[in-house]
């Protein structure tokens, strides 16, 4: 999501004038340019009692390359902040960000970050994830499985899943084997790979000037969803 955050902070820039003239419109027809006629975009403005303009950009059924992502916010405290060419940057207040995932772009991601397994279907409750599928043991023909598990952050950018059992051939498995099977589904998402294509992206770095990194920091699901929320470490280019 670096080169994401990239176009949408170039973008704002580009038709912000730094006195608190917004172009929602124009930011909005760029953003779907690029993305896509069938994103939604949703922008808000807020000013704080010290008169500082914040934004957040909701957007709504982003298609990646390998999932739609249902909804991401993108909170960007200060943007005029962003817009002076003298201020340090790194000590601007953090841009953070809110994705939630429906189960189907769960299982999209599952099927992509575990590309040796059969990914069916993953199922979202407010205790975990359920992860069904098939998988080849080398026996000759594939196994169903189900996975129950609870996603836990790995890193800085990848979301995994902590198996708490594992079922075969619609059977529970024992404590000591279903620890042995766990690997079977390791790893839900990698945001590195949710982002845009860098073309897209690159015209945008003479105007932001920084590098950025999605860091996670919290995931919670619930009935049917999972939401996953950090915020971008910058670094500034020599």
């Amino acid at each position: 999501m670096a080169n994401f955050v990239l176009f949408l902070l170039g973008t704002i820039l580009t038709v912000y004038s730094g006195t608190g003239t917004f172009q929602e419109t124009v930011v909005k027809k760029h953003i779907k340019e690029a993305l896509g006629e069938d994103v939604k975009v949703e922008v808000k403005i807020q000013h704080d009692k010290n008169k500082k303009t914040s934004l957040i950009l909701i957007l709504k059924n982003w298609e990646t390359d390998f999932m739609t992502v249902e909804d991401i916010k993108i909170y960007i405290p200060d943007v005029k902040g962003w817009h002076q060419k003298d201020v340090n940057k790194k000590k601007l207040p953090r841009i953070r960000f809110e994705v939630r995932m429906d189960e189907e772009a769960t299982t999209d991601a599952l099927i992509y970050s575990n590309p040796g397994v059969q990914i069916q279907a993953a199922n979202i409750t407010v205790k975990g994830i359920e992860v069904e599928g098939m998988v080849d043991f080398g026996i000759g023909y594939p196994v169903p499985f189900t996975v129950f598990g609870v996603p836990e952050i790995e890193e800085k950018t990848i979301l995994t899943l902590n198996p708490k059992h594992v079922s075969l051939l619609k059977g529970r498995m024992p404590r000591v084997i279903s620890s042995s099977l766990s690997g079977i589904v390791t790893q839900i998402l990698d945001l590195e790979d949710v982002d845009i294509d860098y073309y897209i992206a690159e015209p945008m770095e003479k105007k932001v000037r920084v590098n950025f990194m999605p860091i996670l920091k919290k995931c919670e699901t619930g009935k049917h969803f999972m939401m996953i929320s950090g915020y971008y470490d910058i670094s500034v280019p020599d």
